[in-house]
């Protein structure tokens, strides 16, 4: 088996595929492996902990493990990695898990920016595809995100890179047999434990959408290799009593047998409060000074500023509010206010008495002064975008995005 490069949500699944047969797995990226008379003193590593008891644990099952360097966004280097590993040994399963995430809103991102979260996704798969086509592996599995499924705030070029996995995998499924898994986040691993994963776990938390234990994905992938579908969306539910799982549709087993599992355990747990500023809203009335206090001290606290030093008419930008604090700033305001405000709640009202005015509105504040809202002039840019891209075929966009001219 060979492998592109490995987060450790992809190295999770190698145990599972040597059980199932593989004797030889190879494991690329761009990360040097350590050497193996370092590994008992790196097994507490947070990085490379996880990973050196992975490989042991795939030896003792009778497997060898390779690495091996390899920028997956270099063609050459990936057709010179497959021709090698093709001319000892077909290859079995090929696994692509590259992932780059850089959380921003996309009207602050810079081309570069948007290129170093598509290289990965969109040239890895691009490379490894053209790499493999005349002598197809048996499976090829592509990791996508299930933010390309539902979206996430601050992911939109990961998103879009992940939906191009996607549709390759829909693509060349009648030429071999590849699938596309849009993964949610996996509990303590991998880009779960990057700031933008923590962010993208959050907001999954709001809609429902729990993490996966690995023992539930590794038994997700044992099933998608065995299935037919070109794309897999891996969405575990979070459950508080209120669904009932035999409303799922009976052909649809595993769901319905971790869906029932995770209802009896959540049953079982003394149910917290887990909404008691929402409660608190709804039983009291907030006042509109009352309201512009809470988003003064949350943003003093976001910022490490003095509260003293903000004023009410100045710029979130001025101080210091980019795109992805304005992220952190909207979850502090929906858990102050128990509400659902939207990803670009610093966009749309780019000054602190803006947004004060719209969350009153939002909480119903008795009395509100009813004047517009200040919305900021370059959400009526996004109306006036060049439509020169239109005349563009899909290569010649795509290289554009990406910058390989």
């Amino acid at each position: 088996d060979v492998h592109a490069r490995q987060p450790a949500a992809g190295e999770r699944q190698q145990p599972d595929l040597v059980d199932r047969g593989a004797r030889h797995v190879v494991l690329a990226g761009r990360s040097v492996f350590p050497d193996e008379d370092r590994w008992d003193e790196l097994l507490d590593d947070e990085f490379f902990g996880a990973k050196i008891r992975l490989v042991r644990s795939m030896r003792a099952a009778g497997a060898t493990v390779q690495f091996e360097i390899l920028d997956i966004a270099d063609q050459s280097q990936v057709q010179d990695l497959i021709s090698r590993l093709q001319s000892s040994a077909p290859i079995e399963v090929l696994v692509q898990a590259a992932a780059v995430i850089s959380d921003q809103l996309l009207s602050a991102a810079t081309a570069e920016e948007i290129a170093r979260v598509f290289s990965p996704k969109i040239l890895g798969t691009l490379n490894l595809i053209n790499a493999v086509s005349d002598s197809p592996p048996k499976h090829v599995l592509l990791y996508s995100s299930i933010g390309s499924v539902i979206g996430l705030p601050g992911q939109a070029s990961y998103a879009a890179a992940n939906a191009y996995m996607d549709a390759i995998a829909a693509q060349y499924r009648g030429r071999f047999n590849i699938q596309s898994v849009n993964w949610c986040g996996w509990k303590g691993t991998g880009l779960a434990k990057t700031d933008g994963g923590r962010r993208a776990i959050e907001e999954l938390a709001l809609l429902g959408i729990d993490s996966l234990d690995t023992e539930d994905a590794v038994r997700l992938v044992g099933q998608t290799l065995e299935s037919e579908c070109p794309q897999v969306a891996a969405i575990p539910l979070i459950l508080d009593g209120r669904f009932d799982s035999s409303a799922i549709d009976p052909d649809l087993s595993e769901l319905r047998r971790v869906t029932s599992r995770r209802q009896k355990q959540t049953a079982s747990q003394e149910k917290p409060d887990s909404k008691p500023l929402a409660r608190a809203v709804e039983n009291r009335t907030h006042t509109v000074e009352e309201v512009e206090e809470i988003v003064m001290e949350a943003l003093a606290k976001l910022l490490d500023i003095d509260r003293r030093s903000i004023g009410d008419e100045k710029s979130l930008g001025d101080l210091g509010v980019d795109s992805l604090l304005g992220l952190e700033f909207r979850k502090l305001m929906q858990s102050s206010f128990g509400i659902v405000l939207s990803a670009t709640l610093v966009w749309n009202y780019p000054t602190i008495g803006a947004v004060v005015q719209h969350i009153a509105e939002v909480v119903g504040v008795d009395n509100l002064d009813s004047g517009p809202a200040e919305v900021s002039d370059q959400s009526e840019a996004h109306a006036a975008v060049d439509t020169s891209v239109d005349d563009l075929s899909d290569e010649e966009a795509l290289r554009q995005l990406v910058g390989d001219s």
